[in-house]
């Protein structure tokens, strides 16, 4: 999940039961140390450069475009 969020947490929290790993990120170290105490690969991204993604991840992005477009978009490029 690109901005991992109240509405991303919430679709979160109905889904790891079925099984799912849930990874996202999140703006402040400590916002990702409290999602990774449960359970949650939570990884600190302010919306520009590299970013890890699991292999075969489904991806949702709940981050707001800015003036460039969408950010996840845009670093998704640099992986490529």
């Amino acid at each position: 999940v690109f901005g991992l969020g109240y509405s991303a947490l919430q679709l979160a929290d109905r889904l790891r039961p079925q099984g799912w790993r849930v990874a996202g990120t999140v703006r402040t170290a400590a916002k990702a140390a409290i999602l990774q105490a449960e359970g949650i690969d939570a990884q600190v991204w302010a919306g520009e450069g590299r970013f890890d993604v699991p292999e075969n991840a489904h991806w949702l992005i709940t981050l707001p475009p800015g003036r460039s477009g969408c950010p996840a978009v845009i670093a998704a490029r640099e992986l490529a």
